[in-house]
């Protein structure tokens, strides 16, 4: 009885070990055939399907039809990372599928330089290309602006800081973000702030939608850039608006200034 069972894990090790074999043998031949691809967009859509395949071809190595064993995913992951308009980017393969997920960025604001360059800043702090699929309803950013689009630039952290120079064109970009990311996450703020201007002293004014009037904000540094201060002033020009604007008039005045804290004193025309 032992000896018929020795014999019978014999056979069945011997079964395994033949299965594996034919399986690795059969996977050395096998090849891609099809590219898929899982895109979450949280946002309106900034670049076509075509857009990523084109990428996807010119900078990644030859996937289709190539055997399975032979391509190189988490190359072709790093190579896809560097398309602008995407994050998290995930490379997976099931049977002959080599399967592309990743996340969408979203775009909070669009940046006009000096000379009239124009890119995207996304919600992560990265720097975006236009293109044709650019957002027709998205915050404007223009003045007092020098950098140039670089696909390399972050400008979300505030490791920034740490830094002991900061140059003060960085720092008005940043600017930008700071403020671009708070308005895209309020709905009020979002419908009704559709500008931000950089003066030459860098200090930020932002252009309503609704009213005829400039809103001084400020400059932003080392103490003001804080999420509690940024909240606390638009929390104070929102009181204005509801409580003021709304009853008096949206044309009542030039200007609110909201520069010095709880004090806002406001221009009238």
């Amino acid at each position: 009885m032992n000896k018929k069972l020795v014999l019978f894990g014999i056979f069945l090790i011997l079964f395994i070990v033949s299965i594996l074999i034919i399986h690795h043998i059969v996977a050395k031949e096998k090849t891609f055939a099809k590219i898929e691809y899982r895109i979450a967009f949280l946002s309106d859509s900034l670049f076509s399907i075509n857009t990523l395949d084109s990428f996807i071809n010119t900078h990644c190595e030859k996937i289709l039809n190539q055997k399975i064993d032979s391509v190189n995913r988490l190359k072709i992951q790093h190579s896809i990372e560097h398309f602008p308009y995407l994050k998290n980017v995930n490379v997976i393969y099931h049977g002959h599928t080599l399967t592309i997920k990743a996340e969408q960025e979203k775009a909070i604001a669009r940046v006009f330089n000096n000379d009239d360059e124009s890119y995207l800043i996304a919600a992560s702090g990265r720097l975006m290309p236009v293109n044709q699929y650019c957002p027709n309803r998205i915050l404007i950013a223009n003045g007092n602006i020098n950098l140039h689009y670089d696909s390399t630039l972050y400008v979300c952290t505030d490791s920034v800081f740490k830094k002991k120079s900061i140059s003060a064109q960085l720092f008005n970009l940043y600017s930008i973000w700071k403020l671009a990311d708070y308005i895209y996450n309020d709905d009020f703020w979002r419908a009704q702030i559709c500008q931000m201007f950089i003066t030459d002293n860098n200090e930020i004014e932002l252009v309503p939608a609704v009213g005829q009037h400039v809103v001084q904000f400020g400059k932003l540094d080392n103490k003001t850039h804080s999420d509690e201060i940024i909240h606390n002033k638009f929390q104070n020009l929102k009181s204005i608006y509801i409580n003021g604007l709304s009853i008096r008039g949206w044309n009542r005045y030039q200007s609110i200034n909201l520069k010095y804290g709880s004090e806002i004193p406001c221009q009238k025309r």
